[in-house]
């Protein structure tokens, strides 16, 4: 009697296959125990298994030794855990599409945060940029017109001619040296605002690399719940996507400097170049 087996047929008629394997592995032992293993290493990995798999790993690495097991909900402030260099991070952007480069960014954010942060009681919730190298005012206005423009191209993209309008030409960028007034809760009808929707619609369009950029999307937003900040640095994972190069680089350029750009209206677009103090 002569018995053919692939993997194909294992994997394909596992159910019927499992009821003759106890005989023929007394006959063909090592040959049936290889086979089957094979087929099974060889099997994708769900994307239920892949994300719990995943968060595990954020969960070891964050010290929760509780028995409950992580989802996506647990990310918001994650990576407050790793302040003030992020360096324990490296290992879980390893395997990650891309991880690598998004990697690169997160530890910008570290990096613009770790100078003058608060300590102990005193500890900033989310990451503030406290203390950053002088750039000069010309070249943060510059930055500002930049990302005014980068969103007027978002824009363009999805066909909102109003915005494209309010930002034609571009606003004229005036500077203070004070910190921004806190931004009105109940705010729905300045350019900030409108930008805001805009952009959301942009970029909620494009398809991510890999599935990492939904399970972390809480983590990122968190560092500062900034969306911009979060676009810019999970940006690798977005940008085969878009002919956009560097939508928010410019954006970046301001954050890390403690800048704060507020667009009240196309007549009234404002550069605070004041950063928080120590207290």
């Amino acid at each position: 009697m002569l018995i053919r087996i692939c993997h194909a047929s294992i994997y394909i008629y596992g159910s019927t296959f499992q009821h003759f394997i106890p005989s023929l592995r007394t006959r063909f032992p090592g040959m049936i125990t290889a086979i089957v293993r094979s087929a099974t290493m060889n099997q994708p990995e769900t994307p239920d298994a892949a994300s719990f798999r995943f968060f595990q790993r954020c969960k070891d690495l964050a010290g929760d030794d509780s028995a409950p097991p992580w989802t996506k909900d647990r990310m918001f402030g994650f990576f407050q855990a790793f302040r003030p260099d992020g360096h324990r991070l490296a290992s879980l952007f390893a395997d990650i599409p891309s991880g690598d480069l998004v990697y690169g960014r997160l530890q910008q954010a570290f990096s613009a945060t770790a100078t003058g942060a608060r300590e102990h009681a005193h500890e900033d919730a989310y990451f503030v940029v406290r203390s950053s190298e002088p750039a000069p005012p010309e070249s943060l206005v510059k930055s500002a017109v930049d990302q005014l423009a980068n969103w007027r191209l978002m824009a363009e993209a999805i066909g909102e001619r109003e915005l494209v309008d309010l930002l034609t030409p571009l606003p004229r960028v005036t500077r203070r040296s004070t910190i921004p007034p806190p931004p009105d809760p109940n705010d729905t009808e300045s350019l900030d605002v409108f930008i805001y929707d805009v952009q959301c619609d942009w970029h909620g369009g494009l398809p991510p690399l890999c599935p990492h950029a939904s399970w972390m999307r809480d983590a990122v937003y968190s560092i500062a719940c900034d969306y911009y900040l979060a676009h810019y640095i999970t940006w690798p994972w977005y940008v085969h996507s878009s002919p956009f190069v560097e939508p928010f680089g410019p954006y970046f350029a301001l954050w890390r400097h403690g800048v704060t750009l507020r667009c009240q209206s196309p007549q009234d677009v404002t550069l605070f170049l004041g950063t928080p103090d120590h207290r």
